[in-house]
C-alpha cells in the first residue's frame, strides 16, 4: 500500500541577507503493521524546507522491489536470510530516460507510507522471533538547477518486530531448466548472442589481466578496487576466474520478466538460483560496449551469484565506483558495478584489437 498525507507546515521565515535559506532533510519511521507479521510499514517525511524529487531507486523503501533494504538486529542472534533480487540499475541513465514514474515528489512536511512485505526479500525461522529492524537511509534528490543527483541520508527512526515465516510463500525457481533463452524473440536472441560473447571477452581479458600483475594488479586494478592487498587481489582474481569459466552462453536468459522494478533497470537475479538473468527495458536500450554496456551488464548480474562472487550494490555508477574503491577498498572488492567498470576499461585497454 501507498498513500500520502501533508502535516501541518509551520511556515518559519528565515532571512539571512534576505535570502531565504532551503534545506534538505528526510525521516524514515519504520512500524509494525497489522496486515502480517511479516510487514513493515515505512514512513518517509520531508522535514525540510524545499520541495524534493526523490528518484525510486530499488535499494530503497520508495520501490517495493525485493531488494537487500533492511537492516536487523536478534537478541537470539538469528537473522533471516536474503532471498530477495540483486539488480542492475543507473542513476545516470535514469537522469537522460527517466519519467515522471521514476520520481517521488515530497513538498515540505509532506510524506509518504509504504507497506513492505519481508517475506518477499528474506526468509525467517519457522518460529516467532523479535527483531530490531532498520533501513537502508540514502535517498537521491533531483536538482533541476544544477541537473545532478544529491544524496539526503535520511534520519530514521527504527522498530521491533516479531516476525514467523508466513504460512505460504511465492517460491523461486529457474525459469525454465536448460532453456537458454524464455520469452525472447528473434532479434533479443541475435542480440544476446552478440552480448553473450562479448560478455565470455569481457571476463576472460579482465581475468588475464590481473594474472598478469601479481605485485599490483595492473593499472586498472587500484581506480576499481582501491589500494593494493595481496588478500583482496587473490580474491578480485577468484572473482573474475569464476565469471570466466562458466561461459554466458550456457545461462538462461528471462526476456520478459515480470519483477522488473521500473523501466530504469537493466537486470536483476536471484543470487542463489545460478545460471538465470532476467533483462529488463534498460538492457534493450544500451549499447554492446562501453560504460553500463550490454556485456558489462552480464558480467555485473553474473557476480551476484552466490558461487560466482555474491556481491552487492553498494554503489551505482562509474563515480560512485571509483570513490567506493578510493575510500573502501573491501565494499569495493564486494560492489557488481566495480566488477563490471573493471571488466568494460580492461577490455577497453587490453581487448581490442
Amino acid at each position: 500500500m501507498v498513500s500520502t498525507y501533508s502535516a501541518p507546515i509551520a511556515i518559519v521565515l528565515l532571512l539571512l541577507s534576505g535570502t531565504a535559506v532551503a534545506d534538505r532533510s528526510l525521516s524514515l519511521k519504520l512500524t509494525s503493521s497489522s496486515k502480517s507479521s511479516s510487514t513493515i510499514r515505512a514512513t518517509l517525511t520531508n522535514t525540510g524546507s524545499e520541495q524534493l524529487k526523490l528518484l525510486n531507486d530499488p535499494r530503497s523503501l520508495l520501490s517495493l522491489a525485493p531488494t537487500d533494504s533492511f537492516i536487523f538486529t536478534s537478541d537470539d542472534e538469528f537473522y533471516p536470510s536474503f532471498t530477495g533480487m540483486k539488480l542492475k540499475y543507473s542513476l545516470k541513465y535514469t537522469a537522460k530516460n527517466g519519467d515522471g514514474s521514476s520520481y517521488t515528489i515530497l513538498n515540505p512536511k509532506e510524506a509518504i507510507e509504504i507497506d513492505h512485505d519481508l517475506s518477499d526479500a528474506y526468509t525467517f525461522g519457522s518460529r516467532e522471533y523479535l527483531y530490531g529492524v532498520a533501513a537502508q537511509n540514502k535517498f537521491y534528490h533531483w536538482d533541476d538547477s544544477t541537473g545532478q543527483f544529491e544524496a539526503v541520508d535520511a534520519k530514521v527512526l527504527s522498530t521491533t518486530a516479531k516476525i514467523v515465516a508466513p504460512s505460504s510463500r511465492k517460491a523461486r525457481t529457474a525459469v525454465e531448466k536448460r532453456a537458454q533463452f524464455t520469452q525472447c524473440t528473434t532479434a533479443q536472441q541475435a542480440t544476446l548472442a552478440k552480448a553473450t560473447t562479448t560478455a565470455d571477452i569481457f571476463a576472460k581479458v579482465a581475468a588475464g589481466s590481473l594474472a598478469n600483475f601479481t605485485t599490483n594488479g595492473g593499472p586498472l586494478y587500484q581506480p576499481w578496487f582501491g589500494a593494493f592487498s595481496a588478500d583482496r587481489y587473490k580474491n578480485a582474481t577468484t572473482h573474475f576466474n569464476n565469471v570466466a569459466k562458466n561461459s554466458f552462453n550456457t545461462y538462461t536468459y528471462d526476456c520478459k520478466p515480470a519483477d522488473c522494478p521500473d523501466e530504469n533497470t537493466y537486470a536483476y537475479v536471484y543470487p542463489d538460483i545460478f545460471g538465470t538473468i532476467h533483462l529488463c527495458n534498460a538492457f534493450w536500450k544500451s549499447a554492446l560496449v562501453g560504460e553500463d554496456s550490454q556485456a558489462g551488464t552480464l558480467v555485473h548480474e553474473s557476480t551476484h551469484f552466490t558461487v560466482i562472487a555474491g556481491t552487492k550494490d553498494f554503489a551505482y555508477g562509474r563515480t560512485s565506483a571509483e570513490k567506493l574503491a578510493a575510500t573502501n577498498p573491501v565494499q569495493a572488492l564486494g560492489n557488481a558495478d566495480n566488477h563490471e567498470y573493471f571488466a568494460e576499461t580492461s577490455f577497453d585497454m587490453f581487448g581490442k584489437k
